[in-house]
C-alpha cells in the first residue's frame, strides 16, 4: 500500500498511510527509545525520498546516477522538504489579494454548497452545484493556471470570513479534537469502533491542510461514517444471533 504510492508519485497518500501505520502501532505498543530514533531516521529517509520524487515524476526518463546527484546535492532535506510543503501558502495568499478587493467575502456560502457534496452525482445535473462552487476552482481560473494549485481549510476561511475566520478555525479544531482524541487505548478497549472511524476520519480529513472542506464533507460521510455504520451493523448482528 505504501510503495505503490510513493512509485506512482502520490506522496500525500504515502505520508497518510506510513502516519495510519505509526498510529495503530502505537495503540497496541510501547515505543522504546531505540524505536523512537528508528522512527525518525525512517521519517528523514522518506523526506529525502519525497523531494527526489518532486523532481523527477514529471520527466519521462530518470537514471540512478540522476538520483544519486539529486540527494548528494540536496544540502539540507528538511528545508528542501518545508519549502516545498509551504506552497500551501500560496492559495492562501492568492485569495487575499483577490478578496474582498474584487471577490466579496462568501459568508459561509461554499461550506452550505460543499455539503451538497453527500448527494452523489447520479444525472440530476450536468456539473455537480458543489464542484461549480469550489473555491479550489476559482483560485485555479484567477490564477490562470492549467493545473490545480490545491486550497485549504484556512484560505477557504478567510475566503468566508475575512479575519474572523479564526473562529471557525477554532471551532473546526475543535471538532477534529473530538474525533481525534479517541484514538487511544482507553477507546480501544472500550469501544473500538470509535477508534477505527476516528482513524478513517484521520485519514480522510488530513488532506484538508491541501484541500477545501468539500474534501473533509467527502471523506467524513462516504470513507468514514457509512463504512463505521455497516461495521457496526454488521456487529450489533452477530451479536444477536449469539
Amino acid at each position: 500500500i505504501f510503495f505503490p504510492s510513493m512509485l506512482l508519485g502520490g506522496r500525500t497518500n504515502a505520508g497518510i498511510i506510513a502516519a495510519v501505520l505509526l498510529i495503530v502501532y502505537q495503540l497496541f505498543h510501547n515505543i522504546s527509545r531505540k524505536q523512537a530514533l528508528t522512527i525518525g531516521l525512517s521519517a528523514f529517509v522518506i523526506m529525502i525520498a519525497f523531494n527526489v520524487i518532486a523532481n523527477t515524476r514529471n520527466q519521462t526518463k530518470v537514471t540512478s546516477s540522476e538520483v544519486k546527484s539529486l540527494i548528494k546535492n540536496d544540502n539540507n532535506p528538511f528545508v528542501s522538504f518545508l519549502a516545498e510543503t509551504g506552497f500551501t501558502m500560496y492559495p492562501l495568499g492568492a485569495t487575499m489579494t483577490l478578496v474582498p478587493f474584487t471577490k466579496e467575502y462568501e459568508y459561509g456560502a461554499t461550506y452550505l454548497w460543499e455539503l451538497t457534496t453527500i448527494i452523489p452525482n447520479v444525472g440530476l445535473w450536468d456539473l455537480h452545484p458543489a464542484q461549480k462552487h469550489d473555491p479550489s476552482v476559482w483560485i485555479q481560473e484567477q490564477q490562470g493556471h492549467s493545473f490545480g494549485i490545491a486550497y485549504s481549510l484556512i484560505a477557504e476561511a478567510y475566503h468566508n470570513f475575512g479575519y474572523l475566520g479564526l473562529l471557525f478555525m477554532i471551532l473546526n479544531g475543535y471538532l477534529y479534537t473530538l474525533f481525534l482524541s479517541k484514538i487511544n487505548r482507553k477507546y480501544l478497549a472500550h469501544n473500538p469502533f470509535i477508534v477505527v472511524l476516528a482513524i478513517m476520519f484521520f485519514c480522510a480529513s488530513i488532506k484538508g491542510v491541501r484541500n477545501s472542506f468539500q474534501g473533509v464533507v467527502r471523506g467524513f460521510v462516504y470513507y468514514s461514517f457509512i463504512i463505521y455504520y455497516f461495521i457496526k451493523l454488521y456487529y450489533n448482528k452477530q451479536k444477536n444471533l449469539t
